[in-house]
């Protein structure tokens, strides 16, 4: 983990056997013999919600959306620090909406621009922006 002024970076050896876009609603252990196991114990759950709780932090407290990083020897979650909806960059602003989008599906729910203004924390006067 490293700590820096206006993020978290957590990073884990190895590739995901699932790409960075299906976090938040696909599910694959790496390890299912070691899973079954955890699971068995309560130490972990049949379906991995970790990062749909993560999203759903995130949007609670309106934070930029996580930035999930895939290299050559690891994968790496950026955690940032708040930022204003006009501070934010392009590719923020679009990585908070396709996840807010995802995070609704699992949930059984559907994205409108009301639920996207509130995700942002703006108020209906600013519904073309």
């Amino acid at each position: 983990m490293l700590l820096r002024g206006d993020r978290v970076e957590i990073s884990n050896p190895g590739i995901p056997p699932i790409k960075v876009e299906r976090f938040i609603d696909e599910y694959r252990s790496r390890n299912e013999q070691l899973a079954k196991i955890m699971r068995r114990f309560h130490i972990c759950e049949e379906k991995g919600s970790g990062i749909d709780k993560v999203i759903h932090a995130v949007e609670k407290f309106q934070l930029p959306a996580p930035d999930f990083r895939v290299g050559e020897t690891r994968t790496t979650a950026v955690l940032f620090a708040h930022q204003d909806f006009s501070d934010m960059s392009k590719l923020d602003r679009i990585r908070a909406c396709y996840q807010h989008c995802c995070l609704l599906y699992v949930s059984n729910q559907r994205m409108s621009n009301q639920t996207l203004r509130e995700r942002f924390s703006m108020n209906n006067s600013k519904a073309s922006t």
